[in-house]
């Protein structure tokens, strides 16, 4: 590294953490894009925050002359189609698991001491190239779009317009200026204008393949992308490969060094012509091309000689071939071993770098072990997500995929009596130090865990199924939880460390009691024997959670019904008779002294009310209020018997979200809380959790929790119930669980 990059690189490194910090991809969608003009670039770029769908996040800038034309064929195409692949001048960062980030793409990482188990990976990749790290001006380039970007948002400028898909549209630009680390930035709505796709180029076919028979046989044939580099060779590597379906033979499979669609062609025609692997000479009657640039240089001319020629992006036959054979189709790219240096010896137990490292390089291998013995196998998946789960998608979500592998490692297996991944690879290749992580894996057990605190890099936990608290490092939970939270997950030890497996979905409170209600209902049980002996059914809330957000917001009252505001007025032919009966009633309250105005209420038996419905008497009409049409009905019931009172009409009116007060308690701005007001709250609390234990409860089947206890299930149910009971307020004020758990012998 130059001595002058360091810095730039330090700067960079800082900005991605701040950028990521922000979270903005919550705000924009992956749609919206901005162009910034910078000293280092001659032409505008184009940079798009990635995160919106919930499996990458960072940045990404498009440069060139044709960036907006680049950004649009990201929305237009197939991103995993040759030629947009082989037009790329991109270079982006996302936020990716240190484990995940291959050896020789760390070094910018390393000159600049960055270590911690989340970090951003820097890529570059020009057109006709392979990715690889940022040099030091793709540096400052990346460096002015992440300030640029994150200055606008600080004025109150970062705005999303429409994404602009025409050839010319409407595009906020970020004019930045001066030194890189701290832009200035100048923020309007310009136009810019996207070039168009070159097109290609038919390919006429060659006399010696045109004069050729056509034979009853299908072929597929496509020009996937190579995941490897050769030592010399920057440009990127395809396969020109030639599949045989009916039979699966590969009849031909040929590498190019970059995106020459001619060359690949006459791989193609050297193939019909007989020099293939398997001797066969004629044009097949079928070619489905799963290459676009083949289909169209070459498809309407084998067309016009009476072959059949179609375009799919994925055919199910030639991508599993493409899996099967990118690791062997190139001498000397394989993936070698260079991790076992690594797990040559334990680490001291207090060493957390050297339990890091070692845990993960341990992972990386043994996640190698299974790809390499197929043990991600349909079979697995269904028992892990379920028979009507779209498993394939589910494991596109790395936070998915790593429970997936988590569970898979220690749990599955594929029969009775059969061992698990783990239990093989302890019998193979594993070191000592794998061996002494795969032990801590096997001896931990599944549960659910209420996030307690977060302090830096680590989290305290509290078992909700055993009830002790357990302190675990892992910065990247710390760094997205937050207090409160369900976790199920295993924690496990790595010397004098804890470390984390999650197995589910992170779940709220209120979430949380649902999805316990799911996995009951498909025979879980919630104890320890309950969640070793069927561990995967957690697997199945990844599933039920996407489908749970799905589903519309549903509001509701205190008593369970449906959010509805309900005006409803009623005739009063003695409005002095109408007040004399309601304040007769124990459950009316008056709103002022005076007025015309009341609350019915129920009262509560911590001795706070709950509102009902108001009622103002108006002139001859009474007005009643009401959140939910239950609650009109019963109001309605009592307010007819009073002599001279007749309803009149009613309506519906739409609930305006804003007009629900969400903020702190006492409705005074946010902040921390006076100690005056937190200790009357946390007495009020108090006595609320109290006499809910002998109040009937929904989530009971409308008994108390008292009664409930008096069988071991629902012990233990309302035991995981009072464990998981959030803070209120400000976040500080915490229910009395200790003093709910000894009144009821828990």
């Amino acid at each position: 590294m130059p001595p002058n990059a360091k810095p730039v690189f330090r700067a960079v490194v800082a900005a991605a953490v701040e950028f990521h910090a922000r979270r903005l991809w919550e705000r924009f969608e992956d749609t919206v894009c901005f162009a910034i003009t910078m000293p280092s670039e001659e032409h505008p770029v184009v940079a798009a925050i990635m995160g919106a769908a919930g499996s990458e996040f960072g940045l990404a800038v498009y440069r060139g002359e044709g960036a907006m034309r680049q950004w649009q064929a990201a929305w237009e195409n197939d991103p995993t189609a040759e030629a947009y692949q082989e037009s790329l001048d991109l270079i982006h960062f996302s936020m990716t698991p240190m484990r995940d980030i291959p050896p020789e793409l760390r070094r910018v990482l390393r000159e600049t001491g960055y270590s911690k188990p989340i970090a951003p990976l820097f890529l570059a990749k020009e057109p006709g190239q392979v990715a690889r790290e940022l040099r030091r001006r793709e540096a400052e380039t990346m460096l002015y779009a992440i300030r640029a970007i994150l200055a606008a948002d600080d004025a109150g400028e970062l705005v999303a317009l429409a994404p602009p898909l025409e050839p010319r549209a409407q595009v906020l630009t970020l004019h930045a200026s001066g030194d890189p680390r701290e832009p200035e930035v100048h923020v309007v709505v310009e136009t810019h204008e996207a070039g168009a796709d070159e097109p290609i180029e038919p390919i006429p076919v060659p006399d010696n393949v045109r004069s050729l028979e056509i034979v009853d046989s299908p072929w597929v044939i496509g020009m996937p992308v190579l995941p490897h580099r050769v030592r010399g060779e920057d440009r990127t590597l395809f396969a020109v490969i030639v599949l045989d379906p009916s039979s699966e033979l590969v009849v031909k499979c040929s590498v190019i060094a970059g995106f020459d669609v001619a060359a690949a062609a006459q791989a193609v025609f050297e193939a019909f012509a007989g020099d293939n692997m398997t001797g066969w000479r004629g044009l097949p009657h079928v070619i489905v091309f799963a290459s676009q640039a083949l289909f169209e240089s070459i498809g309407p001319a084998l067309s016009e000689l009476g072959v059949a020629c179609g375009f799919e992006p994925s055919v199910t036959a030639f991508d599993e071939l493409v899996e099967e054979l990118a690791g062997q189709i190139v001498p000397g790219a394989g993936d070698p071993d260079d991790d076992a240096a690594e797990l040559d010896r334990l680490p001291e137990p207090g060493d957390l770098e050297g339990w890091l490292r070692a845990d993960e390089t341990a992972t990386r291998r043994i996640v190698r072990y299974a790809e390499d013995n197929d043990a991600v196998t349909r079979r697995a998946l269904r028992r892990f997500f379920g028979d009507r789960a779209d498993a394939d998608k589910l494991m596109e979500i790395p936070s998915v995929r790593a429970a997936m592998l988590a569970w898979l490692l220690i749990d599955y297996r594929a029969k009775k009596g059969r061992r698990t991944l783990a239990e093989r690879y302890l019998d193979g290749p594993a070191s000592q130090v794998e061996r002494e992580l795969l032990l801590g894996r096997i001896e931990s057990r599944p549960s659910f865990y209420r996030v307690e605190s977060i302090r830096d890099e680590t989290v305290e936990l509290v078992d909700l199924v055993h009830g002790h608290t357990v302190t675990v490092w892992d910065e990247i939970i710390a760094d997205l939880s937050t207090p409160d939270l369900i976790l199920a997950a295993r924690v496990r030890p790595a010397g004098d460390f804890r470390f984390l497996d999650v197995l589910g979905p992170p779940l709220d409170a209120q979430m949380a009691e649902r999805a316990f209600s799911f996995l009951d209902k498909r025979g879980l049980r919630l104890t320890p024997e309950g969640l070793a002996e069927r561990s995967h059914l957690i697997g199945r809330l990844w599933e039920w959670m996407f489908q749970e957000m799905a589903k519309p917001l549903m509001l509701q009252n205190t008593d369970g019904e449906p959010l509805e505001l309900q005006v409803a007025s009623f005739t009063v032919a003695d409005p002095a008779a109408l007040e004399a009966s309601l304040a007769a009633r124990g459950d009316v309250r008056a709103r002022e002294a005076g007025e015309r105005d009341w609350i019915w209420v129920r009262p509560n038996r911590d001795g706070s009310d709950t509102h009902l419905a108001r009622l103002e008497l108006i002139g001859g009409r009474l007005v009643v209020e009401v959140n939910s049409s239950q609650r009109l009905a019963r109001v309605r019931q009592w307010l007819e018997q009073i002599a001279g009172v007749a309803f009149e009409a009613s309506e519906q009116r739409q609930l305006d979200l804003a007009d629900i007060d969400t903020g702190p308690p006492g409705g005074g701005p946010e902040g921390e809380m006076p100690p005056e007001a937190r200790e009357i709250l946390q007495e009020q609390l108090r006595a609320h959790y109290m006499a809910w234990i002998d109040e009937p409860v929904l989530m009971l089947q409308g008994k108390t929790p008292r009664e409930v206890c008096r069988t071991e299930a629902g012990r233990q149910k309302v035991r995981r119930m009072i464990r998981s009971l959030p803070r209120v307020g400000d976040g500080t004020i915490e229910p009395p669980r200790e003093e709910m758990l000894r009144e009821l012998g828990l």
